[in-house]
């Protein structure tokens, strides 16, 4: 991997440890996983590692929710139990290298698709009823894991998964700066592209067919947890605190006031319950752990789980926090104009979304009614100072230079 993908190596392990999630013996919700990056931008390759490895992986290219439990009028009914997809991927990873068809579908639709997949990700099977085939489905423990690909969501789709219920965390790929060296050397060189995904699939597979064997198959291991280092646990709740609000649905509009000055007024956002964001990121760095083979969570099983809960936002709140963090903590509106190239209404706006949010405090206000100064809270302040920040930086910074 190194070798033939280097550049993707750190997403590449990422991915690989949401399969051993299937490991954790007390795992009680299935692990979900989204991939979001520009087009080209390597997402395929990460997820394509899985594909052939039929006992832990199955793959959909043409992925629809209504698939887990189908209420078909053109199937026999005694044929529909072999064309539902839930009892196909249980205890397996369910990998959809192309999701975007399914949030671009308009509102209604939306809402419907993500409605069956928040509870297909209760783990604890699905049922529905229809006027063609009455009542079917599936109840008690249905596990699985769960990976897929997009690009950049839109606002609109993020706040339809905050309404109904976030079950799933993201991860933002880096746009690759590629030399005319790379270039010619590696695309055009001896080694074509397929001969080295063919190789690199192979060794990550016959890695984790021997990892699972070794630990003795899936929901074989009894973790310790009283064994865990406390301090990561401590983090993962701080970053569960931080993230719950970074991705927090947030209406928000201007009206004039009884001075006829324009104002933002705002709906109260619902801030997400964090247990099962907090469950879902120590799930991961458990995997990360296995992958690794270990049984005690360290620092490298942290720096996971801050990249992805940096990427689980909407884009623009994820640029507008990042620069933040660029900046120490504190930021004017002229900075944001600057360095993201957008006017000042739109700057204020996102500014006065983070306010709502709690997640910073507002030092002035301009006599339009626009931010001028905002400072990140006391109580989030400590992610400024965590060394693997560095990588986080990296990945926002070369979305700002697409």
């Amino acid at each position: 991997m190194k070798k033939n993908f280097p550049h993707i190596w750190d997403e590449t392990k990422i991915f690989l440890s949401i399969p051993c999630t299937l490991l954790l013996k007390d795992i009680s919700n299935p692990t979900g996983l989204i991939i979001e990056g520009p087009p080209s931008g390597n997402k395929t390759t990460i997820i394509s590692f899985g594909y052939g490895l039929g006992s832990l992986f199955y793959k959909s290219d043409d992925f629809t929710p209504r698939a887990f439990v189908s209420h078909a009028s053109t199937v026999k009914a005694d044929q529909l139990k072999k064309i539902d997809l839930l009892p196909r991927i249980k205890n397996k990873v369910l990998l959809v290298p192309e999701l975007a068809p399914m949030f671009s579908r308009r509102k209604d639709d939306l809402v419907e698709v993500l409605g069956i997949l928040t509870r297909v990700f209760d783990g604890e099977g699905l049922t529905s009823d229809s006027g063609t085939r009455g009542r079917r489905g599936y109840e008690g423990e249905y596990l699985f894991a769960f990976v897929g690909a997009t690009t950049p969501l839109s606002k609109g789709v993020w706040d339809t998964i905050g309404k109904l219920g976030n079950r799933w965390v993201f991860l933002s790929t880096k746009k690759q700066e590629k030399s005319e060296e790379y270039l010619v050397d590696d695309v055009l060189g001896a080694r074509e592209f397929k001969k080295k995904l063919a190789d690199c699939r192979v060794a990550i597979q016959a890695y984790l067919s021997n990892l699972f064997d070794e630990y003795g198959g899936k929901y074989s291991v009894e973790w310790d947890r009283e064994n865990d280092n406390r301090e990561i646990k401590r983090k993962l709740k701080k970053l569960t605190d931080l993230v719950c609000r970074l991705r927090a649905p947030v209406k928000i509009w201007k009206e004039r006031d009884d001075k006829d000055e324009e104002q933002y007024s705002f709906a109260q956002p619902i801030i997400e319950e964090p247990e099962r964001l907090l469950t879902l990121f120590y799930n991961i760095a458990r995997g990360h752990a296995l992958l690794n083979k270990r049984l005690r969570l360290n620092e490298d099983d942290w720096a996971v789980c801050l990249r992805i809960g940096l990427s689980t936002m909407p884009y623009e709140r994820a640029q507008m926090f990042n620069l933040l963090l660029k900046h120490g903590g504190e930021l004017t509106s002229l900075q944001i104009q600057n360095e993201l190239n957008c006017s000042q209404g739109n700057a204020s706006k996102i500014m006065k979304q983070l306010e709502i949010l709690q997640l910073v405090d507002k030092s002035t206000a301009g006599r339009d009614g626009f931010m001028v100064e905002i400072r990140l809270k006391d109580e989030f302040m400590w992610v400024l100072g965590e060394p693997a920040l560095d990588w986080i930086k990296e990945v926002e910074e070369s979305k700002q230079s697409e």
